[in-house]
């Protein structure tokens, strides 16, 4: 046997296992992308599931005031009660607004602006129902009288509604479009 021969008996099988230790590695790499990638959206899909929940949440905290405030008008509920459960709903609200804060990072920024506003809206009617209902003889007033009306409040909170339910609809777009991803 001459030493090319030798080389070619040699070189087939090293090559070979050559060829299987490259090409392991690649698999590992594309596998190890694959992975970080399905657990990147697998992440985004969980926070905005959360987030979507949680906004559903803030939306009925958001709309039971105008219950509260109707009860209160018809006598169905006395004037410590409506205080009673309007700061029961607030610190609900902020519970789940809290939540919010926490999920919010894995959201596009968009949704985290406009969710911003809806909250700033709420604050805003909070305010206003705290001067015309929860405490009305309050000396300290920072809204004029046809500000804190029921009528004028029940608006803000229908464009609360409003401005909150395009952001969670919007939201459960991107949603949706993350789940069409994983097929």
């Amino acid at each position: 046997m001459n030493m090319l021969d030798l080389i070619k008996t040699f070189a087939t099988p090293i090559f070979g296992i050559i060829g299987v230790f490259v090409g392991s590695k690649l698999n590992a790499k594309r596998d190890i992308k694959f992975q970080k990638e399905f657990l990147s959206r697998k992440l985004r899909i969980e926070k905005y599931q959360e987030f979507s929940l949680d906004l559903s949440d803030f939306i009925r905290e958001g709309a039971s005031s105008i219950s509260r405030m109707v009860k209160l008008l018809k006598s169905e509920i006395t004037h410590q009660e409506f205080r009673q459960l309007n700061d029961s709903s607030q610190g609900e609200a902020i519970r789940i607004h809290r939540r919010l804060m926490v999920n919010q990072w894995f959201i596009p920024d968009e949704y985290r602006a406009r969710y911003e506003k809806v909250f700033d809206n709420y604050n805003l009617i909070c305010d206003r129902i705290y001067e015309g209902f929860h405490e009305p003889d309050t000396q300290k007033r920072y809204y004029k009288d046809h500000e804190i009306t029921y009528e004028a409040i029940k608006r803000d909170i229908e464009s609360f509604l409003i401005a909150a339910t395009k952001v969670y609809e919007d939201l459960n777009k991107e949603l949706n479009k993350e789940l069409e991803g994983l097929k």
